[in-house]
C-alpha cells in the first residue's frame, strides 16, 4: 500500500528518490487486515491510535461557522474517538476483573475502569445499593457535583465514618469527586484508622485504564485531551513507587505474555514505553520530537525490527506532522531498515527503503 502511494523522481544530480503521497492516511493502514496474532493486533492498534490523533478530522457535519467553535468541536471529536478506542482496548481486562470480583461494589469499580457507567449502576441496583446507584450517573460531572462529593468524603473523614466504608465504595466516591489517583486515609485516632490507597494500585489497573480514569472522570467536558495527558504524566512523575501507578509498558511486557525471549534483549540505556502512550504524548506536546518515540523496542520485542518505526517515520515526516531533532537519526533509521530487509533476502524492498534517503552522504 505504501509503495502504491509513492512517486519516484530524480534530483538535480539525476539521483532517484521516493516521495510518499501526503494524502495517504493512518486510517488506511488501520483498515488493513493484518491478522490476529498479538503483534499484529497491536500494530492495528498503533495505526488506529495514530489515525485518531493525527489524521484530519472530518468536520463537514460541524454546524459552527466560528473558527474557535470549529476547533473546539474538532478537539471534541478526537477526544470522543479516543474514548471509544480506549473502551475497546481495555474491554477484555474489564471483563476479567468483573469475573474475579467478590462484591457488587468491586464489580461496579471494574465496570467504571472501562467507562461502562450504565453497567456499574445496574450491578449496584441489583445489589441493593440504591443511593450509590442513583448518584453514579453524575460521574465526570460539573464542578458543583464534584465539590459535593469531595465534601462528603471530607465529612466522613472528620466524623470517623470513613473506616466503616468499604474500599470500593470509597473509590467510587473519589471518582465522583473527580479524584482518579490517590485516596487519603485516616491515621488517628486508632478507632477511626483506615488506609490510604492509590486507585490504580488497589484495583490492579494498567496504564490504559488508569489514563482512562483521567480522561473520563477527571478532566471536564470542555477540556482538551492534552490536559488528561498532562495530568497523567504528572501522576507518573509524582508516583513514589511504580506499583502505585504502572508506567506505560509495551504490549510484549504485559502479564500473560511469554517474557523468556526478552532476557537477552534488555538495554540498560533505554527503558521501552508503549508506543500508544508515546503517540498520545507526541500529539499533546508540540516540542516533542520523534527520536525516542519511534525506538523499535517501544513497538516490538526485537531491538532490530525497524519496519513499523520506519513506516511511522515516513508518515510523520512526509505529512509534516512532526520531525526528528536530528535529521541524521531519520536517515539512520532508513539505513537500518534497509539492512534488515537485505539480511532477510528482500533486496528489492531494501532499495525501496533507501530511495527515501535525503542526504547524499548516506
Amino acid at each position: 500500500m505504501q509503495l502504491a502511494a509513492t512517486t519516484f523522481s530524480k534530483d538535480s544530480n539525476g539521483i532517484p528518490f521516493a516521495q510518499l503521497d501526503r494524502g495517504l492516511t493512518f486510517a488506511q493502514f488501520a483498515e488493513l487486515n493484518l491478522g490476529d496474532k498479538p503483534d499484529q493486533v497491536h500494530e492495528t492498534q498503533i495505526w488506529k491510535m495514530a489515525s485518531i490523533l493525527f489524521d484530519d478530522v472530518d468536520d463537514k457535519s460541524i454546524p459552527a461557522t466560528d473558527l474557535f467553535m470549529r476547533l473546539y468541536y474538532r478537539d471534541r471529536i478526537r477526544k470522543d474517538e479516543l474514548s471509544a478506542f480506549l473502551e475497546q482496548l481495555v474491554l477484555a481486562d474489564v471483563e476479567k476483573d468483573v469475573r474475579a470480583a467478590t462484591s457488587p461494589e468491586e464489580v461496579a469499580v471494574a465496570y467504571l475502569s472501562g467507562h461502562r457507567v450504565e453497567d456499574a449502576c445496574g450491578v449496584l441496583l441489583e445489589g441493593g445499593d440504591y443511593r450509590l446507584a442513583s448518584v453514579l450517573p453524575l460521574i465526570g460531572g460539573d464542578v458543583r457535583t464534584r465539590g459535593e462529593m469531595h465534601k462528603q468524603l471530607a465529612k466522613w473523614r472528620q466524623d470517623g465514618a470513613l473506616a466503616e466504608i468499604s474500599i470500593p465504595i470509597r473509590a467510587m466516591y473519589e471518582l465522583l469527586s473527580g479524584n482518579t489517583n490517590y485516596s487519603e486515609g485516616v491515621e488517628f485516632p486508632m478507632e477511626d484508622v483506615t488506609p490510604a490507597f492509590y486507585i490504580s494500585e488497589r484495583f490492579g489497573l494498567d496504564w490504559k485504564r488508569t489514563f482512562g480514569l483521567r480522561l473520563w472522570y477527571d478532566i471536564f467536558e470542555d477540556e482538551k485531551l492534552e490536559e488528561a495527558v498532562r495530568r497523567y504524566t504528572q501522576d507518573m512523575k509524582e508516583s513514589h513507587n511504580l506499583k502505585n501507578l504502572q508506567r506505560p509498558i509495551p504490549w510484549y511486557q504485559e502479564p500473560g505474555v511469554d517474557h523468556s525471549k526478552l532476557a537477552h534483549q534488555k538495554d540498560p540505556n533505554f527503558t521501552p514505553t508503549d508506543i500508544l502512550w508515546e503517540l498520545l504524548s507526541l500529539h499533546s506536546k508540540d516540542s516533542m520530537t520523534l527520536e525516542n518515540v519511534l525506538h523499535p523496542r517501544n513497538i516490538s520485542a526485537s531491538p532490530i525490527d525497524y519496519r513499523i518505526s520506519w513506516q511511522l517515520k515516513s508518515m510523520f515526516v512526509e505529512k509534516q506532522v512532526r520531525e526528528f531533532a536530528d535529521p541524521a537519526v531519520a536517515e539512520r533509521l532508513t539505513v537500518e531498515y534497509a539492512w534488515q530487509l537485505e539480511v532477510q533476502g528482500q533486496w528489492e524492498w531494501a532499495v525501496f527503503a533507501l530511495l527515501h534517503l535525503r542526504d547524499v552522504k548516506w
